[in-house]
């Protein structure tokens, strides 16, 4: 009997915590006035809540679910930067080497620094020097059919550092965009071809891809919308080309990127291992002031690590995640569209999970 006055209890609790995230989501998705969102809570090693609001584009009228692709924009640095470190880890890359090491043609102008190399760490960490975009025809024409190489290599020689490397945070796509690079170099592999093998099939996430091919065909897709005086109008073209890939160019679904997070969070208890505790401590670890290799990372007052990061898709769709795995705590959201109050919204929502689940 008590038994089972136990478990009630449990699912009581549990039936109270999502009546107050569902009422939070749907200020999220009403306030914000973007066409789709996905969210989820993760708990040790389980997601314990998941909430698909909207649609995938305004023209089809097609619900979000929980496999439904969205466009993660700079959370995709922090897959790079991993993949970086897994290859470093492997003795393939040495993080303190110069990046010339690994790309002849990387040939920026250093100016005044022309001592002071930069070195593959300084990439992943926002402290190479390099400006923050290349230019945003290379971002999102369609029409652009050069690789990441060439079009990369072209735009670096008329890049001057802004400072000298390794010595200041300041953030940069390019950064990125040459890890990418980096990336294809070592492998012999397109950026794409490699993240899918080593990084994306093995932890199962079908869903999830860097390859921009066939986006307008792809029926999965949550396709970006832009924010219009009249609302959200659905961005009907290719909008990611080859370039900058290792910046901003992830799709991921609800359930895949649940599988990211608790796979991280186990390998910082010892529990599994893509790469080691030790390369994802490092990462962990801050390299600036609150920010680590590729993840933003820092203690909250009670003293846990606090590891996250955001994207911005040029204005199209919104992506967060948080993680005190510590706690095997996790949080994310993503949604299809751009809006001026995402954080606004969103923080409430994160800091009633913390409450529930920490």
């Amino acid at each position: 009997m008590i038994r089972w006055i136990l478990i009630l209890l449990c699912f009581s609790g549990v039936a109270q915590h999502n009546i107050q995230l569902n009422s939070l989501a749907e200020n999220i998705y009403q306030n914000t006035n973007v066409p789709g969102l996905t969210l989820a809570v993760i708990k040790n090693d389980s997601v314990v809540y998941q909430k698909n609001l909207g649609v995938k584009s305004l023209k089809t009228n097609q619900k979000v679910n929980e496999n439904s692709k969205f466009f993660l924009a700079s959370i995709s640095k922090v897959f790079t930067g991993t993949a970086i470190m897994k290859l470093a880890q492997e003795g393939k890359i040495d993080l303190n080497k110069p990046v010339v090491n690994y790309c002849p043609d990387f040939k920026p102008n250093y100016g005044k620094y022309s001592s002071d190399s930069i070195r593959v760490i300084h990439l992943i960490s926002h402290t190479s020097g390099l400006e923050k975009f290349i230019n945003k025809k290379d971002h999102f024409d369609e029409e652009i059919n050069s690789s990441s190489e060439e079009r990369i290599a072209l735009h670096i020689k008329k890049t001057k550092l802004r400072f000298k490397p390794g010595v200041q945070y300041e953030y940069s796509n390019l950064g990125f965009m040459v890890a990418e690079v980096v990336i294809e170099k070592v492998t012999g592999q397109k950026f794409s071809d490699y993240m899918a093998t080593e990084i994306l099939q093995p932890l199962k996430m079908n869903n999830s891809t860097f390859s921009q091919v066939n986006n307008l065909l792809d029926t999965s897709l949550a396709t970006p919308h832009a924010q219009k005086r009249k609302g959200p109008v659905p961005i009907n073209k290719n909008l990611y080309t080859n370039g900058v890939l290792g910046s901003g160019g992830l799709k991921s679904s609800n359930n895949d990127f649940s599988k990211w997070l608790i796979e991280l969070m186990k390998i910082y208890h010892n529990q599994s291992g893509f790469i080691t505790k030790q390369t994802l401590d490092k990462m962990w670890t801050a390299y600036t002031p609150e920010n680590g290799l590729c993840f933003d990372a820092w203690k909250d007052k009670k003293g846990h690590t606090n590891i996250s990061k955001g994207g911005n898709f040029g204005y199209k769709s919104d992506s967060y995640f948080l993680m005190v795995p510590d706690k095997k705590f996790g949080v994310f959201i993503f949604t299809n569209s751009w809006s001026y109050n995402f954080d606004q919204e969103v923080i409430p929502f994160i800091k009633e999970c913390k409450k529930l689940y920490l």
